[in-house]
């Protein structure tokens, strides 16, 4: 429809209000001096109430191909041009002059200025790629198929996904050991950057080309996917989509396990474990904005990016790291965040000074094989042990969609603060690689083999700005 100079395709039971006198259809104008509601719908045949409506909506379903010189589509431009060229005449002899105008359409080539839906075919005969996980296993059952694009439904948006990032829960939801996801077949996908492409009814808050992130546990392996409007928070001007995609898991992660669980403050010690990886990394830029002092674990060829981040790296292979601490740190830390579970928490909590903080986010030593439900548990039921014991310490376990159920403005409101500090370039996203879609098996080789330094990042409709082959 035009509108005041713009134009959009309505969607189906939308109200139109034509006010009087306006020029509607060629030859149905709210001639009687009233005001005219419709709602829109899409018509199977042609009739002077629903003209444009049925016409393009001809086109969406790919009943009339798009942008050739057939009779409907050259009379829309006339129309178009010439909106009001015979106001007094009589309805029956605008339809008689219909024809021979067609025909002048025609042949003067007016063309639709309304926007098209691409080749015509309808949105959910539209393709994207996607990676569905049909099976647990290694790295080679993830496989790319052809699935059709979402369609969002009331108060939903869809997203064309510029960046994901690749998690090690992906890797764990690969191998059967992560809780709480759906029964196969399901996509992983953590996280997300990407492009609003199309709103759903009743949709305001966001636009159409607007630039936003989200974190969707489990979906972003594709081109596209729908998701509620209100889970989507704005990522501003000029910030590089595949950093934005590390803030959703890791930065969010990091920033509330810091100040919102261990409630940091400026001077104290911290034990960050993996601290090379995604969370690792990101968990050291804030603290140094915070003034802590920090410690680190990695393998020894990543000791240099922990150095350069401003924590003292530990050798996790050859050294005891509770040794270490006491070395460098006298009592010990005020706070450790471990990915890690099993024995590691047991030594984590030995780490820490009379008052300190201990956060575990995640159980990474069930990867390599036994019962990981019964870490879990294990793991849990330690962490209970220790805060009911008189010893001056606290243990909890932070779970990023748990913690987002429970305080869903504080994810936003973090993740904005996050993508504030991107845009001021306060903090740098440590990219690991930057992957196609099709690199999503090597991708998890590297995370399950711990054989990169920060965040993996898949992009699966190619570099922003390139073509996605859709």
């Amino acid at each position: 429809m035009r509108a005041a100079g713009s134009e959009r395709i309505l969607e189906a039971g939308e109200e139109i209000v034509v006010p009087p006198g306006t020029p509607h259809t060629f030859w149905n104008a709210s001639r009687s001096g009233e005001e005219l509601r419709h709602i829109v719908e899409l018509r199977p045949a042609l009739n002077s109430e629903g003209f444009f409506e049925t016409v393009f909506g001809l086109q969406r379903d790919g009943k009339l191909a798009a942008g050739k010189a057939n009779v409907p589509l050259t009379m829309a431009p006339v129309v178009l041009e010439y909106e009001n060229f015979l106001p007094g005449i009589p309805i029956p002899v605008q339809k008689v002059l219909f024809w021979p105008l067609a025909l002048l359409g025609r042949l003067l080539g007016y063309r639709s200025s309304y926007p098209e839906y691409g080749d015509g075919r309808k949105d959910t005969e539209m393709k994207q790629k996607q990676v569905p996980l049909t099976q647990v296993g290694g790295p080679e059952v993830l496989k790319i198929v052809e699935r059709d694009v979402p369609q969002p439904g009331p108060g939903d948006v869809r997203v064309k996904i510029l960046a994901t990032g690749v998690a090690f829960a992906d890797v764990m939801m690969r191998r059967g050991k992560y809780p709480g996801v759906p029964k196969l077949p399901f996509t992983p996908g953590y996280d997300l950057a990407g492009e609003v492409e199309k709103l759903g009814p009743g949709v305001s808050e966001v636009a159409v080309g607007q630039r936003v992130a989200a974190l969707t546990k489990i979906g972003a392996y594709g081109q596209y996917i729908s998701l509620p409007a209100g889970e989507l928070v704005s990522v501003p001007d000029g910030v590089d989509v595949a950093e934005a995609a590390s803030l959703p898991v890791n930065y969010v992660t990091a920033h509330q396990m810091l100040f919102r669980v261990a409630k940091v403050q400026s001077g104290e010690k911290i034990l960050v474990h993996g601290a090379a990886g995604g969370v690792g990394t990101a968990m050291l830029q804030l603290g140094k904005l915070q003034g802590l002092e920090m410690y680190g674990t990695a393998s020894a060829e990543k000791h240099e990016l922990v150095a350069s981040l401003g924590a003292k790296p530990i050798d996790y292979k050859s050294e005891d790291f509770v040794q270490r601490i006491r070395a460098l740190a006298g009592d010990g830390v005020d706070a450790v965040f471990d990915p890690i579970g099993g024995a590691n928490v047991v030594r984590s909590w030995r780490a820490l000074r009379r008052g300190g903080r201990l956060v575990g986010y995640g159980l990474s030593s069930g990867l390599a094989g036994g019962n990981a439900l019964g870490l879990a548990v294990a793991t849990l039921g330690q962490i209970a042990l220790w805060n009911a014991l008189p010893n001056g310490k606290k243990a909890s376990f932070y779970v990023i969609t748990r913690f987002k159920e429970k305080h869903p403005e504080w994810f936003e409101e973090d993740l904005a603060l996050l993508l504030g500090l991107l845009a001021q370039r306060r903090i740098e996203p440590v990219i690991a690689e930057r992957l196609p879609l099709e690199g999503v098996v090597r991708a998890h080789e590297l995370m399950e083999n711990a054989g990169m330094r920060g965040k993996l990042v898949l992009l699966p409709n190619g570099e922003p700005g390139a073509a996605s082959g859709v």
